[in-house]
């Protein structure tokens, strides 16, 4: 059962930093997620929301900004945004989970170089522990293409449905080779049948009793507090 950082662990450092992952690997974690996108200048950097306004309360987004402007910036715990090639090199050989953000909430496609980017970023790098993962199908089809070696995980929550549904879902794994499958904790039992052909990962479960939900068919959890699980889990 692989116990996931989400973002890393944000108890004392912010979410999708280099301090957050090693703070992850150091309280037990097997892995950490983290999300990637792409600066104005087409630097892939990791960072959740597409907009600056949570966490620095900017309104700029990050497509909106170059490397170099982002830089100057810091985080509350004085960290900054890192880029991906940051990340792979000061957690080389640890396994990542690496979201591409290609996708608004409405499903309307953005950063659609990415696939192409990052792929180039991750050939500087043993690729064993990397898993690719998206909400979004057309970005896992296009770094398949890409790559036929790298492993691949579909992001999918309740909002997913409305686009992924029934056989065109069974269908995308298929045909891109698609080995992870990451549903959002509320709607995972409906795809528990998936566990006999793929690697099911819930997210976030932070809780016994969310665990314990889970374990029949869940061959690992994303989580926030990996430093809590890891007692529930080992």
């Amino acid at each position: 059962m692989d116990l996931i950082g989400h973002r890393g662990l944000t108890l004392k450092y912010t979410e999708n930093t280099l301090e957050s992952f090693m703070d992850a690997f150091e309280h037990g974690a097997d892995g950490v997620e983290m999300d990637v996108q792409l600066t104005m200048d087409n630097v892939p950097v990791i960072f959740h929301d597409f907009d600056l306004k949570r966490m620095f309360g900017i309104n700029k987004k990050i497509s909106e900004m170059n490397l170099i402007d982002l830089r100057k910036l810091r985080l509350k715990k004085g960290e900054f945004i890192p880029t991906l090639f940051e990340v792979l090199e000061r957690l080389r050989g640890k396994k990542l989970f690496i979201e591409l953000k290609t996708v608004y909430d409405d499903f309307t496609r953005i950063n659609v170089k990415m696939p192409e980017i990052v792929s180039d970023v991750i050939d500087n790098f043993d690729k064993r522990n990397i898993i690719i993962i998206s909400f979004d199908p057309e970005s896992l089809s296009d770094f398949r293409e890409i790559d036929d070696s790298i492993k691949l995980g579909l992001d999918y929550e309740e909002n997913s449905e409305r686009l992924i549904s029934g056989e065109f879902l069974y269908e995308i794994m298929e045909e891109n080779n698609i080995e992870y499958f990451l549903p959002e904790y509320s709607i995972a039992k409906k795809y528990a049948f998936l566990s006999k052909r793929y690697t099911i990962i819930p997210w976030v479960i932070n809780g016994r009793e969310q665990y314990e939900n889970i374990r029949g068919f869940s061959h690992g959890i994303i989580s926030d507090r990996v430093d809590m699980m890891k007692n529930i889990v080992k």
